[in-house]
């Protein structure tokens, strides 16, 4: 699979080197020296654009909605590799509680002698703080501080006010169902074959919007052509009509043989107006897709093809097995098959370690603070005076100390009994890779179909040509023998007329031929999954780092 290191908006790259002018070595053989229109520019005069097939490719790729909303589509698709990532965000958490209360004192010794049931008073204030992180092998991490402040009215306390805190740091890891990497990155994974499968999305409607192109392009050379074949038809007609009326004035012909001339230049008249209609028509095809609505000068103006299909006699119908064995590693088609499947068996590889048990290992570990103002105790002896004083910052020292502390360390297990959730979502996952693996082998016959008719394309446009090269030839010859014979009365003016339409057809046939072939050359590139990388627009597929 194709990879090169790149970063930032993969469409706007696209655009930048489809707007940069890079020449097309690839499409040159194609075109008529000094026909390389190197980038996109305002019309020559107001009414025409010259338009070479390369311009006019990157044209699309800089204007081109269809591209521009696919190259949304692999943004959102990136997006969610960060929606993915976030399970393993940091979580910070606070509370702050305070509690005054009243109660009743059930003992003499905590209201100080004062009658059983006198009130007692006084406030509980805590706050905690902390961090919690899961990590990518299942590990809860867990650090709180824990702070807290008690007064009471309640006599024979030995510290009144007293400040306690602890500071926690909490791990959980889970040894079977739900830990390790496969498991926790598994729809990180996902998210991120779905983002390389938009971006051979895009590549593949990039491919298409190319082919689109060659081919509108081609299909208005052709309908061009179609119109000086039809001007040539119209001028031999006018041109036979002109030597009939000096042979009518020279009593050589009937006048009635002039109504087959003026039938014959009426109706190539009609013919040369529908060819013009059907040139304004394959413009439109063009401008939707190399421009913009809001380009309002572009839709005003004609376009001019100036490149012309060549035939390259060294180029012939490859094997096609060999064009095969290209398109089935090249074609982005495939290449999108190919990270869906790898996206399944991520999805069975998860959904298995859903059957396992849940244990989880737990620990933690602690340190603790107590301070407060010392009061004064009753006892026996006399009043008793606790030694200890401290506050807040007192208690935070003591804290940070770790004179105080506390160790734990537990297993928990927790056993599914039928497990029918989890053991349908395998079955389900097996089932989706199975459809996966039997839609990839589809696309590898349908790859192998495209292939196979596209080479046939090939050779068929290739013999076209040389046969109708030939027709025009003999269509041409026979027209000059005919015509001399009219000259010295050996042949009828219906005769000329008929051969002069068969001659218009015969040239039509052979610019079709070599647009067929210059079209079949695209769909053969198409097909193998080269055809961007042919037309030398500098786009190639980029995976970025981030993304695998």
């Amino acid at each position: 699979m194709p990879r090169a290191a790149g970063r930032g908006c993969w469409f706007f790259w696209i655009v930048a080197i489809a707007s940069s002018g890079l020449t097309s070595p690839a499409f040159s053989q194609d075109a008529p020296a000094g026909s390389d229109t190197p980038t996109p520019r305002a019309p020559e005069s107001p009414s025409v654009l010259k338009l070479g097939l390369e311009t006019a490719i990157r044209y699309a790729l800089v204007n081109n909605l269809t591209l521009q909303a696919q190259s949304i589509d692999v943004d959102i698709a990136r997006s969610q590799v960060s929606v993915a990532e976030s399970a393993f965000d940091p979580d910070f958490h606070s509370s702050f509680n305070r509690v005054d209360f009243q109660t009743p004192s059930p003992s003499l010794l905590e209201t100080g002698g004062v009658q059983q049931n006198s009130a007692i008073e006084g406030t509980r204030g805590t706050f905690d703080m902390g961090l919690r992180d899961r990590l990518q092998t299942g590990t809860m991490l867990d650090l709180t501080y824990t702070q807290a402040r008690n007064f009471t009215s309640a006599a024979n306390r030995f510290l009144n006010p007293d400040w306690s805190s602890s500071l926690t740091l909490s791990a959980t890891q889970s040894l079977l169902r739900g830990g390790w990497l496969p498991f926790n990155q598994a729809e990180i994974r996902i998210a991120r074959n779905s983002t390389q499968i938009s971006k051979w999305k895009f590549y593949e409607i990039v491919s298409n919007v190319v082919l689109q192109v060659i081919e509108a392009y081609w299909d208005l050379v052709f309908l061009v052509e179609d119109v000086d074949v039809k001007k040539q038809s119209l001028d031999l007609a006018k041109d036979q009509l002109e030597i009939n009326r000096v042979k009518v004035q020279q009593g050589v012909l009937a006048p009635l043989e002039l109504k087959q001339n003026e039938t014959s230049v009426y109706f190539r008249t009609a013919e040369l107006i529908g060819a013009e209609k059907a040139v304004r028509d394959g413009e439109d095809v063009l401008r939707r897709l190399l421009f913009s609505l809001e380009e309002t000068e572009r839709w005003e103006v004609g376009l001019d093809p100036i490149d012309r299909p060549i035939v390259d006699p060294k180029f012939g119908a490859p094997d096609w097995k060999d064009a095969a064995r290209v398109a089935l590693e090249r074609r982005p088609e495939i290449v999108q098959a190919t990270v869906d499947l790898e996206s399944k068996g991520i999805a069975i590889r998860s959904a298995e370690t859903q059957l396992l048990p849940q244990l989880d290992l737990s620990g933690s570990y602690a340190v603790n603070a107590l301070t407060g103002t010392g009061q004064t105790i009753q006892t026996s002896t006399g009043p008793v005076q606790v030694p200890i004083n401290g506050d807040w910052s007192d208690n935070l020292s003591d804290l940070f100390d770790g004179k105080f502390r506390t160790w734990t360390v537990g297993l928990a297990l927790d056993v599914p009994i039928g497990n029918r959730e989890g053991k349908s979502n395998l079955l389900k996952a097996k089932y989706e890779r199975r459809q996966a693996l039997i839609r990839y082998r589809d696309l590898q016959n349908s790859i192998v179909q495209d292939v196979r008719e596209s080479v046939r394309g090939i050779d068929t446009s290739i013999k076209t040509i040389e046969f109708t090269t030939k027709a025009r030839e003999s269509a041409e010859e026979q027209l000059r023998a005919v015509r001399s014979k009219f000259d010295v009365g050996l042949a009828t003016n219906f005769e000329v007329l008929q051969l002069q339409e068969d001659l218009a057809q015969k040239r039509r046939d052979e610019n079709k031929a070599r647009k067929d072939y210059a079209v079949a050359r695209a769909r053969l590139d198409r097909a193998r999954g080269v055809l961007v990388d042919r037309a030398a627009i500098g786009i190639d597929i980029r995976i970025d780092d981030d993304d695998r």
